[in-house]
């Protein structure tokens, strides 16, 4: 289930891992997690599509939610779906005052995520192999997400969390002014998708796809809420900013010197037009030609060749010049001088 999973994530919010949890209920979870007889009874759900719907209102998170609840009841995951636990956002009852407060939160995104993709981060991917694992690892992922501007998210809970990890795997910024693409030319060779990241009133789909020629593009669109209008420009800003639709756009992924984002989406048009002006960049390529760089000369003779043929070249003319040398002022001058003078 989505949200058991991010609870299962955010340690806060998954049940046997409770700072204080009472001994006896923590041991009927572990009893309830051992209960995998008969799950799961059905086809495959990668392919129910309406297990897969896009998300577009709060309301839907519980909708999806209690469906997925339901699906795996049904068969025969019961004594595992009771073993979960919900965001606080979807709890039964919760209190007004406190849903507002969660939901003021998770508008809370400036400064999430500030640094490097999480998805090549291995420490943050280990194997897990036992319970005390998941509680490292969910304390790991909260500590990293906090000192990367993502407290105020962390803190809303399991959806927070989520969201915040979300961004971090692309290395998706949101500051004051803008949504930054910050990920890393260096490793960007496989394709990746992001679908409903939420910025500004709106849910931005982002897809980094890999050509036959090896080029990289980014394929974004957005489903927008009143009619709210974002604009897109790629690394450096350099070309003019475009509107972005629920259509799908394509910007070519480049790269710059000095290093900028990747990609940057703003309300405002004139704010990536003050981008361009503002991060003087010295050069523009594009990706294949930065990971042709990076890999060196793929032809031609090998660099030992070529200092070969220098130092044979040098030693050529040292010889040559000790030659010359000792014609003029050496032992043939002195031979020449003794035949014309007899």
């Amino acid at each position: 289930m989505l949200l058991q999973l991010s609870g299962l994530i955010h340690g806060e919010q998954a049940p046997l891992h409770l700072d204080g949890i009472d001994p006896e209920k923590r041991k009927q979870l572990e009893q309830q997690l051992r209960k995998q007889e008969n799950c799961f009874s059905g086809h495959p759900t990668t392919h129910a599509r309406n297990l897969w719907p896009t998300v577009k209102r709060e309301s839907d998170i519980a909708e999806l939610s209690h469906l997925w609840q339901l699906t795996l009841s049904k068969r025969g995951c019961s004594p595992l779906v009771a073993a979960g636990a919900d965001a606080p956002l979807h709890l039964d009852g919760i209190d007004p005052e406190k849903r507002k407060q969660l939901e003021q939160q998770l508008r809370k995104q400036e400064n999430c995520f500030s640094g490097h993709p999480t998805t090549h981060a291995r420490n943050l991917w280990p194997t897990v192999k036992r319970e005390s694992d998941i509680a490292e690892l969910s304390h790991l992922w909260q500590l990293t997400l906090s000192k990367r501007g993502c407290s105020p998210l962390v803190a809303a809970g399991a959806d927070g969390m989520l969201e915040a990890m979300i961004l971090s795997f692309g290395g998706l910024q949101i500051t004051r002014d803008h949504l930054a693409f910050n990920g890393d030319p260096d490793i960007l060779r496989s394709n990746i998708a992001f679908h409903d990241i939420r910025y500004n009133n709106s849910r931005i789909n982002l897809t980094i796809l890999m050509e036959d020629d090896g080029q990289a593009t980014m394929h974004v669109s957005v489903d927008s809420v009143n009619n709210a209008v974002l604009y897109a420009c790629e690394a450096g800003c350099l070309s003019e900013p475009v509107s972005l639709t629920t259509t799908i756009t394509e910007f070519s992924v480049k790269v710059t010197k000095p290093l900028t984002s990747l990609l940057y989406i703003a309300p405002s048009r004139r704010h990536l037009l003050d981008i361009k002006r503002t991060i003087h960049v010295k050069e523009v390529i594009t990706h294949l030609d930065h990971l042709e760089k990076l890999s060196g000369p793929t032809t031609g003779l090998p660099p030992v060749f070529w200092v070969s043929i220098a130092f044979l070249i040098g030693l050529f003319h040292l010889f040559l010049i000790k030659l010359i040398y000792n014609e003029v002022c050496g032992a043939g001058a002195a031979r020449s001088s003794t035949k014309y003078s007899a």
